[in-house]
This record gives structure tokens, sequence and C-alpha cells, in this order.
């Protein structure tokens, strides 16, 4: 039954308020909190504007019944390039109005949207797999969730600081891998009310930061982190002391350029992804490089959309160089 025909109408969301009272719905948000609080990118008030999110949805009438939302962003790559992805997120359907495929509408139109202004790469995090598969998006990737425990940090209490600053986002810009972040980001980005924010040295350019938590999601884990590694070691010790639990969460390549060695057995995937331009994505990770050096277009051509996600950023239980692709984003990248 289209649309239409069940009295619907897929539209712009222009108030954040309704969004929110979906979101809160959905996720069923504690009482006293909010999911705009913990994801604000998508929050029309703080986050970017509509040239760079689209905040989509199906309405009954006044009533916001499923909504989506991406944002057009740019990924660092290794290689030192950067490559335009969609970031898609806020995903959510009205207890009432599911199984009538309207969260497959609303992430459909969002990935045309984002793909018809440049996007190579589709990402997105989220536990409804056969919904998002069927779009193209398969589960790939990888990160390591490292125990804060396994180390001998020194905790350097006195020396450590809590709280955001503004002096922090320039250090943040300057992260190894993730999305590019610009000056205007910081007004969102500073704006996750939960996540806990830690940093040392001077105030005005802290040498290392960290940030743990964010709400409804990422509870314990060190998500955000960067900087000077004898910093970063003080910090990390001062949260194994608030938190002996906590989690540190990184990109292999990450990991070890500072020097955190690890067992590599225990990794996971990262996200959801969909490769929607192979040869542009192929060229911005190995620059000089041509995707078809190194397979035939025609079996190329044979891959499903999840096969050839799984094929570029991995796991491979057979790697073919040079793949898997170091994919990487950091928690607040993730939507």
């Amino acid at each position: 039954m289209s649309l239409e025909e069940q009295g619907l109408v897929m539209d712009v969301i222009s108030s954040p308020e309704q969004l929110g009272r979906l979101l809160d719905q959905v996720f069923a948000v504690p009482a006293g909190m909010h999911f705009l609080e913990d994801f604000p990118v998508w929050d029309g008030r703080v986050g970017p504007g509509p040239e760079q999110v689209l905040r989509a949805g199906a309405f009954k009438g006044e009533q916001l019944v499923s909504s989506a939302c991406v944002r057009l962003a740019r990924l660092k790559t290794a290689a030192g390039n950067s490559l335009a992805v969609g970031i898609v997120g806020g995903v959510a359907t009205d207890p009432q109005f599911r199984g009538r495929g309207l969260a497959s509408d609303v992430v459909s139109l969002g990935v045309r949207w984002a793909e018809e202004r440049g996007a190579a790469l589709m990402l997105l995090w989220g536990s409804e797999h056969s919904l998002y598969r069927k779009q193209g998006f398969e589960p790939c990737g990888s990160q390591v969730r490292l125990p804060l425990s396994s180390f001998n940090f020194d905790s350097a209490a006195e020396q450590v600081q809590e709280g955001w600053r503004p002096s922090l986002f320039p250090q943040i810009k300057s992260r190894e891998g993730g999305l590019l972040l610009e000056d205007r980001d910081q007004s969102w980005y500073s704006a996750h009310r939960n996540v806990r924010w830690f940093w040392i040295g001077d105030p005005q350019r802290p040498a290392a930061y960290a940030a743990l938590g964010r709400g409804i999601d990422l509870s314990g884990m060190v998500h955000e982190w960067g900087g000077d590694r004898l910093g970063l070691m003080k910090i990390f010790g001062h949260i194994k002391g608030l938190e002996p639990q906590a989690t540190l969460l990184g990109g292999p390549s990450v990991l070890k350029k500072y020097g955190f060695v690890y067992d590599e057995s225990p990794s996971e995937c990262l996200c959801l992804a969909k490769v929607s331009k192979p040869e542009v994505v192929f060229e911005a990770f190995v620059p000089g490089e041509r995707l078809d050096q190194y397979l035939e277009p025609q079996w190329l051509a044979t891959l499903s959309p999840p096969e050839l996600s799984r094929l570029f950023f991995g796991p491979l239980e057979t790697p073919i160089l040079p793949f898997p692709l170091p994919l990487w984003v950091w928690g607040l990248d993730a939507a």
C-alpha cells in the first residue's frame, strides 16, 4: 500500500521538538533525558543547517510517525585524503505505524539525497541489520575495546582537569582519522550534555584529551581521545580510578600508532556501510591507484552492495591486497 493510500506524506521535519519527541518515545529514553542531548547533530537548533543535513519523515496529518536524518560530511583517510560521505541516524518509527516499511522509505530517501550530492560512502549505526541490508548496507570495518584495567596507567589526578573547553576543539579537529570537522561543527559538538571531557596541560592549549560516555550511548567507553601520549596515559589512569570498568574504544591503526598493544582477535565490526561509488572510495584510500588495477570490473559488477562493502572494509577471511581498507570514525562521529 502506497503512502498516499495510507494517508501519509513524506516531508522535511521542520520542528526539532517534534523530532525529539518521536526519538525519545521510540528509543525509550529514561525520564529526564532526551535523545537529542546525546545526538545534537540532528537537532536543528544547534546542528548543521539544511544544506548539510536532511531531516525527513513520514507524517499522518500533523503527526510525525517515522523519521531518518542524513548528514553530509567528509571522512579523513589514512592516505591523507578526504572522502564525501553520508551519515545516517535518527531512524525511528512510531510503534503504531511499524510493519509498513516506513523506515525503509525514509532511509532510502535520505540515502538518495546524499548520493545525489556526491556522497561516495554511506555509514550508519543500528541493530536492525535486516532493514539496512535491504538498502545495501553491511556490517564492516573494525574497532577494538580495551579495558583500562589491563594497563598500568599513572593516575596523576592532580594534573587532569574535567569539563568541556572551547580550546579542546582545535586539538580534536587535528585528530587521527574520523570525520573532518570544521569550525562550524563546534556548536553541536560541544552540545553533548552527557559526555564527560578530560584534559591535561595548558587550559588554552591542552596537551591531550579524552571523552567518556554519551548518555544513552557508549556507556563506560572512552570514545574520543588524542594528543600527547604521555598526557593520554595520565588521563586514562585518572578515568580508570573513577570508573575501573571503563573501556578504551579505538581503531586498529590508531591504537597501534599510539603504541597500545592488544590481542587482535576480539575486534568487532565498526559500523554498517554502503559503498555507493567504488572507484571514488578506492582512490581516496589508495591514492595514485585505480580499482581496475586490482579487481576485474566484470567480477566487481557481480557483487551485491553488501558484498562490496565487506570486500572494501572487511572483515575478510582471506585479505585481498590492498583490502580491507582502514576505515575509522570516532564515537561522536557516529549517529
